[in-house]
């Protein structure tokens, strides 16, 4: 009779014996050309799309957007794919909507949670890992430009003049409220 011997393997130990497959390498080396790439794979299931995504991602030094089909499935594949990932950081960008834009009921944890992506996208120039759906990159955003020339920067210390700042706030449509 075989005897099988078992040890205890980690997604570290599981992602080194992948990318170093052939197919991996030469799938790294297309996707790390010059010129941005477009690629859709088929053929994959479980956990084997952030294991992929994370054999490519130690081979190349760009930016990834992964596009997946809906919210659960993307938050599925960033969960995968943070257990493949060391220190690489992913960012997730939703849809400001709490369910579906058919509701039309804007989530505030949500927005913040776009603008902290587009922010860290815009700051630094390192290599950004997003991960997001359709139903949340076909919303519009400001443009780089708008936002920079419409921005209002204020200082620790610097004065202001409360007529001012409410003058400036008006001009850019924003409304009186009790509560922000």
């Amino acid at each position: 009779r075989p005897i099988f011997y078992f040890r205890e393997m980690s997604p570290g130990d599981f992602l080194n014996i992948y990318q170093n497959l052939e197919t991996v390498q030469e799938l790294a080396k297309w996707v790390s050309k010059e010129t941005s790439r477009v690629t859709h794979l088929t053929g994959l299931s479980g956990s084997s799309p952030a294991l992929l995504a994370a054999a490519l991602l130690n081979k190349t030094e760009r930016n990834h957007v992964f596009v997946l089909p809906d919210k659960e499935t993307a938050a599925y594949f960033q969960n995968d794919l943070n257990n493949f990932l060391d220190s690489q950081e992913t960012l997730f960008f939703p849809s400001s909507y709490k369910r579906s834009v058919q509701y039309y009921q804007k989530s505030k944890d949500q927005i913040i949670q776009r603008t902290e992506v587009l922010k860290k996208v815009t700051q630094s120039d390192l290599p950004k890992i997003i991960i997001s759906f359709p139903e949340a990159l076909v919303e519009k955003i400001v443009s780089k430009n708008f936002l920079k020339d419409n921005a209002f920067n204020l200082h620790t210390g610097e004065g202001l003049s409360l007529s001012f700042l409410a003058d400036f706030l008006e001009s850019c449509h924003f409304r009186q409220v009790d509560f922000v």
